[in-house]
């Protein structure tokens, strides 16, 4: 291709010598001085162009991807399952294993008092009793943090029913889904309505409380509400913070409305799958 260029008789100059006159080396000398000129003028922004380019493109092909926000929903949700089993393993220890401790005490001493003294042997039974009756209701409490039976057998909805039934609140429940939550869905969610009961009774002083579940572009909008004293936030470590930590995981979102004096409501969205 050079030597086509730059022979006398077949380069750029030889071309145009019928229509600007002269000779083909005088006019392929101006060519390309003329062409070297405005080559070696534009250069630099050339190269920055193709540098801003390289760049553009660079960024498009190692720019955070759909996988890193399902690592971190991922990531979150471990995080509130870990809080979850760190929160049922303290309170474990802390309640029904003492209990349990201490309901083997009693049998003991009171197995070594059956032949001597009956009438103390049959008190430390007693007591025994009790204690094992109030170790099987705490048991009963902290299995709600795992998938209970009723939602198992019952599904999501009767699962919520029962949980409203339960509360030591009067709670009302409306739901207005047309289909049922499955698996894993319904027992995030479970455990999500079955914690803010728990949080109303302990702390807002309230006497009514009411669950709402409805279906919302493809959403599960779920909103818990109380006519307690308010003040409700959400705090590092807190319970809150959790049931945030775990809606997020789930590619939700959280918020909650508690001004002073009340009342409070709590709004989660969860896509449904």
């Amino acid at each position: 291709m050079c030597t086509f260029w730059l022979h006398p008789e077949t380069s750029l100059g030889a071309l145009l010598v019928p229509y600007l006159g002269g000779n083909s080396w005088t006019l392929n000398f101006s060519i390309y001085t003329f062409a070297t000129a405005v080559f070696g003028s534009t250069l630099p922004w050339v190269l920055h162009g193709l540098m801003r380019s390289h760049e553009s493109l660079a960024t498009l092909l190692l720019r955070r991807t759909s996988n890193d926000a399902l690592r971190k929903q991922v990531a979150s949700i471990t995080s509130a399952e870990g809080r979850t089993l760190r929160s049922l393993e303290r309170d474990i220890h802390d309640g029904p294993q003492q209990q349990i401790l201490r309901l083997q005490m009693d049998i003991s001493s009171a197995q070594r008092r059956v032949h001597d003294d009956p009438t103390s042997a049959v008190e430390l039974l007693a007591e025994a009793h009790e204690r094992s009756v109030q170790t099987l209701s705490e048991l009963r409490r902290l299995s709600k943090g795992i998938v209970p039976p009723v939602l198992m057998d019952r599904g999501f909805s009767a699962s919520i029913e029962a949980l409203a039934e339960r509360n030591t609140i009067p709670t009302t429940v409306e739901n207005s889904l047309s289909r049922d939550v499955t698996p894993p869905l319904d027992h995030n969610v479970y455990f999500i309505v079955s914690e803010l009961p728990t949080n109303i009774t302990k702390h807002s002083d309230a006497t009514r409380a009411l669950i709402e579940i409805q279906e919302y572009d493809e959403y599960l909008h779920l909103r818990v509400s109380d006519t307690g004293k308010g003040g409700a936030s959400i705090r590092t470590g807190g319970g809150l913070e959790g049931l945030q930590e775990r809606v997020h995981g789930l590619g939700g979102s959280l918020n909650i409305h508690s001004p002073i004096g009340g009342p409070t409501a709590v709004n989660a969205l969860v896509p449904l799958p």
